[in-house]
């Protein structure tokens, strides 16, 4: 590495090149140096945090760590945000509001947004790029203020079951209760509701389109 009384400035313009190695060689070792693990001060802050997890620099908003757990192995990669409670916290947050099992991975921008409670089970991934996760519903109907300003009205308890993998630009919504090992399709939008294990969702609003059953083994789902 260069003297550090030689500013990053310098070596740009004296050596372009070079000064762009040093910046690829450095962000490579920030993504796992600066990560955030159980071993690290950050970590201590967590409802919990297992052996072996990892959130990657750099991370994006954490918020009410008191109120997210975190299994064992866990990969969080870049920019996954995870938000549990009110901006201002309340004496009745429950705890824990968001909880990884062991084996998750979340893929870049996994954004996770809870009020009450998201479970995501063990050995879920998300793949990378724009997956939305929430348990509130923004409400509208008070016209004299603010959209914003207005506390979520509709809140509900959102699972994603063990074993389960869901693709890119996939949005689930409050209440959502996906069962184990279901494919949730790209572009999904998954609302409200109880939906079974083995299966694939797809669509807006999503549906089965696909399931394993014992006496059926894969097939097709009627619309």
């Amino acid at each position: 590495m260069t003297d550090p009384r030689f500013s990053l400035m310098d070596l740009v313009r004296a050596d372009p090149k070079r000064a762009g190695a040093e910046i690829r060689e450095f962000w490579r070792w920030a993504k796992r140096g600066a990560a955030i693990t159980a071993d690290t001060a950050e970590a201590a802050e967590f409802g919990a945090f297992g052996d072996e997890s990892f959130l990657a620099f750099p991370q994006g908003v954490i918020r009410g760590e008191s109120h997210i757990e975190i299994g064992r192995n866990c990969w969080v990669n870049e920019h996954v945000t995870l938000a549990a409670g009110p901006i201002f916290a309340r004496p009745d947050t429950p705890e824990p509001i968001i909880r990884l099992g062991d084996d998750v991975v979340l893929g870049q921008h996994t954004d996770i947004v809870a009020l009450h409670s998201v479970v995501i089970e063990d050995k879920v991934w998300t793949a990378p790029g724009g997956i939305y996760i929430t348990d509130q519903n923004h409400r509208y109907d008070m016209v004299d203020q603010p959209i914003a300003y207005q506390d979520p009205q509709d809140v509900h308890p959102v699972r994603i079951g063990a074993g389960s993998v869901i693709s890119t630009h996939v949005t689930v919504l409050a209440g959502a209760n996906i069962g184990p090992n279901t494919l949730v399709a790209a572009g999904a939008v998954v609302r409200k509701g109880d939906y079974p294990s083995h299966c694939v969702l797809a669509g807006v609003p999503a549906r089965p389109v696909r399931r394993w059953t014992e006496d059926a083994g894969w097939h097709r789902v009627a619309g």
